[in-house]
């Protein structure tokens, strides 16, 4: 964690985007043409995604228009209508899937509704107004904390010394150099890495960056001053509009009248973040000895037009989670969160317990009744630090193992999904570049374009993909084509791809239809997609069959119902009803037995085949059945001509008193049934499975856990119906 100390804020001037402006329609022009003569509105879009979104207005002068500000050549990020009267106009938003209209604020005061995404403009003569729409993804926002310690400052310098060892390559930041075997230079603070380094977090869908705050107001090269010059660069950065940024301040340093002020001039930049139009803010890492400060941050907040902020208090772990929850109703904070959640131990614990201990740390806020911006974990590791303290000292002695890109995307998505349940207003993850102290999702020298895609999958919003449930009839003498239409929930400015690929149910290939597989390409803008199966002719009466088509493999899309079944209908007249088939008169495709063989209407016995004796459950004989011994699995094929299977089970009365066993039955591959542990004094279970879309029956049987002595087991009557 940061080391933080009591400084001023520095005032910040909000610098203005240059918007680029596409070829003027009818009746629009340059930002720069406007003359004082006459009134105009200017519409801007500020989402930076390649999301396309279309306005429709009312008034004399306005049209409808798209907005994309992305850098597409082909479309700009605003619209600006000259030469217009004086009235009343609207310009309205058209809703797109996956985003919400986040923020909606114009130069002069307009009514405003964010709910149906409207601006109503009051225009009079010579005026001019800019309305700008903020849209963000249709999730909370999801920051990342900023520790800017990589300079050529004295902080700097103690992490380099932390990371040199060769042990540590993985984790350096990508703009760090090796040096030598034993030393490494970190240096971000430079226009160039600040550039980069805010294109690397749109990339992965942050919303904001939350920047640790230190006095820049310091001795130049000072700790202060070198550790607030990765939020300078940010902001003097051409690229600083695709990320939002906010502080993380110490309720100290509010309590200064200067810098109290100080902050309410950083609420005034455009790009600081906002949730639902009120701006963000992290007060904490210290006890609260009173709410004057926060109340006065509020007012003056509210008094000078920039809104009521939204003032999460950050604890310093899951310590000062509880003393954070009491600051609720004491000190008037908004929500809770934490700045990481550390602990694990010096010999290291797996990253799901670390993913654990962070989801008691939201459940402790919900449960208290307090709003949560759940803190999302990309590990806690600080064994450099452990090994080569920094002149702060090392950051504990536990750590946990490093998450997968499979954790990692999980542990991201989980707080998402958390998040959205409890109506949170935004995520925080540690960090974006804590790197010596073991949590990052920057990328690095060596590449973790895994950990990163993983984390971009569970950020960006992305279309769904389903399949559906086509019939047809069979046919006689002609091929007949079954169509299954696939299809995304919303257009997307990505190509997006799903492998598919079909399986055997009661219908099975080659003789009921024809196999395939392949992938589907869904181009910019398509949603729908169909896959044609070939279902030759068939003349026998027969019952209906099903086979299945299975999507896989989605790339910029997610599989939301991926397995669509195919009916094919009988249309030949009445099927021959079948009669009952016993599994003893059928040949299995396979079988294995714990004792000897699987034995036909007969209980097992010995080694031998056939030296069993009659099926006998709780003194009831059967005559037609299987005989067992755990652990045996015996699979049939199904034809189709069957709906379901049934037999009474239990342990073999010539077992006595002794035998555990578990009996199951799968179709495909599914388990469908599970009898739980049965005992020779168990009363006999009846079963009855539906199997009328299946292609392969599996009859299993366990040792419940407990060793095999005498487990024999009986599929009394046991048959297909």
């Amino acid at each position: 964690m940061p080391r933080l100390r009591v400084g001023s804020l520095a005032v910040l001037v909000a610098s203005v985007a240059l918007l680029t402006t596409a070829t003027p329609a009818r009746g629009a022009f340059a930002a720069d043409d406007q003359s004082s003569e006459s009134a105009s509105i200017t519409i801007v879009r500020d989402a930076h995604d390649s999301q396309d979104f279309a306005f429709t207005t009312t008034g004399d002068g306005l049209g409808e228009f798209v907005l994309d500000d992305d850098n597409d050549p082909t479309l700009s990020n605003s619209r600006t209508f000259t030469d217009l009267a004086a009235g009343t106009y609207t310009v309205t938003e058209d809703a797109v899937a996956y985003w919400k209209l986040h923020d909606l604020s114009c130069s002069t005061p307009e009514t405003i509704e964010l709910a149906t995404r409207t601006v109503t403009i009051a225009l009079t003569a010579a005026e001019h107004v800019t309305c700008t729409f903020t849209n963000a993804a249709n999730r909370p926002l999801a920051g990342a904390i900023r520790w800017d310690a990589w300079n050529d400052g004295p902080a700097g310098r103690a992490v380099e010394y932390t990371l040199g060892p060769e042990a540590w390559r993985d984790r350096l930041p990508w703009y760090a150099s090796v040096l030598g075997p034993d030393s490494v230079e970190i240096r971000a603070d430079n226009p160039g890495v600040a550039d980069e380094e805010i294109l690397h977090a749109a990339d992965l869908g942050l919303d904001y960056f939350a920047f640790v705050w230190y006095d820049p107001r310091g001795p130049e090269g000072s700790e202060d001053e070198t550790l607030s010059r990765g939020l300078r660069y940010y902001r003097a950065s051409p690229n600083r509009d695709l990320v939002k940024y906010t502080v993380i301040i110490r309720p100290t340093n509010l309590a200064d009248p200067v810098q109290n002020a100080d902050v309410l001039d950083y609420l005034r930049d455009p790009n600081w973040v906002k949730v639902d139009g009120r701006p963000l803010i992290f007060v904490g890492m210290e006890e609260m000895e009173s709410r004057h400060v926060i109340d006065e941050l509020r007012a003056s907040s509210i008094a000078q037009g920039t809104g009521n902020p939204y003032i999460v208090y950050l604890a310093q772990g899951t310590r000062s989670i509880d003393d954070g929850i009491s600051y609720v109703d004491r000190h008037g904070f908004d929500a809770v969160s934490a700045y990481a959640i550390s602990g694990g131990s010096s010999l290291g614990e797996p990253y799901a317990a670390l993913t654990m201990e962070t989801r008691k740390s939201w459940s402790s806020i919900a449960n208290a009744g307090k709003a949560a911006v759940p803190t999302v974990m990309a590990g806690w590791d600080p064994r450099p630090r452990i090994e080569r303290p920094p002149y702060w000292g090392a950051s504990g002695t536990g750590w946990y193992s490093r998450a997968t890109p499979e954790e990692l995307g999980a542990h991201v998505g989980e707080a998402m999904e958390w998040s959205r349940a409890q109506a949170s207003k935004a995520t925080l993850i540690y960090a974006w570049n804590e790197y010596d102290e073991g949590g990052w999702i920057g990328p690095t020298l060596l590449g973790n374009d895994d950990d990163r895609s993983a984390v971009r999958q569970a950020l960006v919003p992305r279309p769904t993909v389903t399949v559906t449930d086509p019939t047809v009839a069979e046919g006689d003498g002609a091929t007949e084509p079954m169509v299954f239409t696939v299809s995304l929930s919303a257009p997307t400015a990505e190509t997006v791809t799903v492998a598919f690929t079909t399986a055997d149910g009661s219908a099975v290939a080659p003789d009921d239809y024809t196999t395939s597989s392949g992938t589907l390409t869904f181009a910019p803008g398509e949603t729908s997609q169909t896959v044609s199966i070939e279902i030759p002719d068939d003349a026998d009466p027969e019952l209906d069959e099903m086979f299945r088509l299975l999507l896989q493999q989605a790339e910029n899309a997610t599989i939301a119902r991926g397995e669509g079944r195919g009916t094919i209908i009988n249309d030949d007249g009445p099927p021959v009803e079948p009669t009952d088939s016993y599994m003893s008169d059928l040949t299995p495709t396979s079988a294995t037995n714990g004792y000897g063989p699987v034995e036909r209407d007969m209980s097992n016995g010995g080694a031998a085949a056939g030296d069993g004796n009659p099926l006998t459950l709780n003194g009831v004989t059967s005559a037609k059945g299987l005989g067992v011994h755990a652990a045996s699995t015996v699979t049939y094929p199904l034809t189709g001509m069957y709906e379901t299977f049934v037999a009474d089970i239990g342990v073999d009365d010539s077992c006595g008193s002794a035998g555990t066993v578990v009996f199951q039955v799968l179709v495909n591959g599914v388990k469908r049934f599970d009898s739980g542990t049965m005992n020779a004094k168990s009363p006999t279970k009846p079963v009855s499975v539906n199997v009328a879309d299946g292609s392969q029956l599996t009859l299993k049987v366990t040792n419940a856990g407990d060793g095999s002595s005498c487990d024999h087991a009986d599929w009394a009557d046991a048959r297909l119906s």
